[in-house]
């Protein structure tokens, strides 16, 4: 039995190569689609600006995202092909079409039953998937699709029939047999799987939270389990979940630490790499760590075998050192030293922490082929001036404190008179007078029409886009309210103070004239909608950023600020955090740093997201 276990999950292993070694390979072709387009890189060879060359790595990453966004697909193709015993092309035509049955029966039982959600699928559990909206299962349901049409296929795909029916038999019967079998899965997954996912984010939750014992046991098992090939159960759900983490690049949510890592060198604007990227972060051992390994078994050697040897460990070494392919000498060190085998797998262990201590980045480098490409990129980024971050204070005068305060009483009191139906069903009432505490700070008369009172924040504002012009600075502006930018607008019109302005309902076409113009003209101020103008956009003739109110999730507010710290900057920029005192925006502050899966609560803005929110969480804010 034991030994059937352990055949089963090798052949599985295998079988996983098939997608996995595909990964890089898009990996390192995105990084140089993404050299075809650097800026910098233009400037150093001119050659490389014209309209053929930039279009050529516009579409070459642009194409090869397409595989980092649709895993599950690949996996169960890749698996299925993989896991056959025979008849392996079938095998895969026939899992892409299972696949395809698969997300239409599931998507047509959700809307039967009233589940899919209308509007951005962001934080509600659903996604798009080849063009249908189903549960976001990531990559889980291509390894658990691929196995079954595998099982299916090796079951049948001999099975034949007489006379008439003839025609059925074959793979054609493995097809007819997989129809009611992923129509049976997807019906029983869509009651299963948000179980599964929450399963699989308290695991996740659970790895992070062990800090770096959690990376030095994750560091540790992906070594010792090399040989037996079953390393890839380790580290394949840390790369392409979200137990590898989560995040936007691009205005794209993405899971996994390699598919943000691949991603995030594929953005120009990304100017540091993610925490999760930790997860990927292999390479040292890969190319310098088992040199040393072969090194040591020669000198170890018997002299009259050295030079036997020698050839093995020259090839090994040197593929290890080029293209990251290890096997060969850690089958070698196993067989030779297994303690020794052991202490390798616990320094390997040991370097994720130590990377981790050190606050050093990097993700998957499969040798110096790898290494050379991504770095190419990587050293124009990272050779970026300084960023220095400052947080100004405001403080409301008596009629906007007294405003303030009444508000924050109205929702205390709101709050302790109902009881925990109530509460739990008005969370969406709660959001909103959040967001109008948010709308005081900023100014009254967002929410206040017949406020004619002083706005601390916009007054402080104004004082500092002056000092900026006065010391011939330029800057960008950014609010999540477009009624505030609005003001802000009639604020400069009054002042005389030339501006261009981008919301949600500037045409692409429209902001790509105004960031050409901006980084050619002189005009010192650039208001932009936080969600408008978060991500995509080149404003390198700013050297000023203003964020006018603080937004919950402060990746959101960087991704803002990279819009003027990018490659093509070259003065140092100074970003101004607008804060008013003692209010819901000093709260925002602290999740940001403290609470930030509260934070992402709020932000989501539906019912299941903040179901969780504690009367206490409330308050806390207030």
């Amino acid at each position: 039995m034991k030994d059937k276990i352990m055949d089963a999950l090798q052949r599985f292993s295998k079988a996983m190569f098939i997608p996995v070694l595909i990964l890089p390979i898009a990996g390192i072709l995105i990084a140089v689609g993404n050299l075809f387009t650097n800026p910098r890189l233009q400037a150093v060879l001119p050659f490389l600006n014209n309209p053929v060359t930039i279009g050529f790595g516009t579409l070459l990453s642009g194409s090869l995202n397409a595989i980092l966004t649709n895993l599950g697909v690949i996996f169960c193709v890749g698996l299925s092909v993989g896991l056959a015993n025979k008849k392996k092309s079938e095998a895969g035509f026939i899992s892409l079409l299972a696949f395809l049955v698969f997300l239409n029966a599931m998507n047509k039982f959700m809307n039967m039953r009233g589940m899919l959600v209308e509007g951005s699928l962001s934080g509600t559990g659903q996604a798009m998937v080849l063009g249908v909206q189903v549960l976001d299962m990531g990559v889980f349901i291509g390894l658990l699709l691929g196995i079954v049409v595998a099982y299916v296929h090796n079951r049948f795909c001999e099975t034949e029939f007489n006379n008439a029916f003839q025609i059925y038999g074959g793979t054609r019967f493995v097809f007819i047999v997989l129809i009611p079998v992923m129509v049976v899965m997807a019906v029983l997954f869509t009651f299963v799987w948000p179980y599964a996912q929450a399963g699989i984010n308290a695991l996740g939750g659970f790895i992070r939270s062990a800090g770096n014992f959690g990376l030095f046991i994750y560091g540790t098992l992906e070594r010792l389990l090399i040989p037996t090939g079953l390393h890839h159960l380790v580290y394949t759900p840390f790369l392409y979940t979200s137990l590898g983490g989560t995040a936007t690049v691009g205005g794209q949510v993405l899971e996994g630490a390699r598919n943000i890592y691949y991603a995030e060198i594929a953005d120009p604007s990304v100017a540091v790499l993610s925490q999760s990227v930790i997860w990927d972060a292999r390479g040292i051992s890969k190319m310098f760590g088992l040199i040393g390994a072969c090194l040591a078994m020669y000198q170890t050697a018997r002299p009259e075998n050295r030079e036997k040897i020698k050839p093995v460990l020259i090839t090994a070494a040197v593929t290890s050192f080029i293209a990251g392919v290890t096997e060969p000498i850690e089958f070698s060190f196993l067989f030779v030293a297994p303690i020794l085998f052991v202490v390798h797998a616990v320094l390997a262990g040991s370097s994720f922490v130590v990377l981790n201590l050190l606050g050093l980045y990097f993700g998957e480098v499969m040798g110096t082929v790898d290494y050379e490409t991504y770095t190419a990129m990587i050293r124009d980024i990272l050779d970026l001036p300084e960023k220095l971050e400052e947080i100004r204070y405001v403080k409301f005068d008596d009629a906007q404190q007294k405003l303030y305060d009444a508000q924050v009483v109205h929702m205390k009191e709101k709050i302790a008179q109902q009881d925990e139906g109530e509460f739990n069903k008005n969370k969406l009432w709660i959001l909103a007078e959040l967001t109008k505490l948010r709308q005081i700070c900023c100014s009254p008369s967002l929410c206040f029409e017949n406020y004619r009172g002083e706005a601390a924040k916009l007054e402080g504002c104004m004082q500092l886009i002056q000092s900026a012009m006065d010391g011939g600075h330029r800057m960008l502006l950014f609010s999540q309210f477009t009624s505030m930018l609005a003001i802000l607008q009639d604020k400069l019109e009054k002042e005389g103070i030339p501006y261009y302005i981008i919301t949600g309902e500037t045409s692409k076409q429209k902001r790509q004239e105004l960031v050409k113009q901006f980084n050619s003209d002189t005009t010192p101020v650039f208001l932009i909608s936080l969600k408008a103008g978060g991500v995509g956009l080149n404003l390198t003739g700013a050297d000023v950023v203003i964020h006018y109110d603080p937004w919950w999730n402060q990746a959101v507010q960087n991704q803002a600020t990279d819009r003027a710290h990018r490659i093509g900057q070259t003065k140092k920029v100074t970003v101004y955090k607008l804060i008013a005192r003692n209010t819901i925006e000093e709260k925002i502050q602290k999740l940001q740093d403290a609470k930030q899966n509260l934070a992402e609560q709020i932000i989501s803005g539906d019912m299941g997201q903040l179901g969780s929110m504690s009367r206490e969480d409330i308050l806390e804010l207030l």
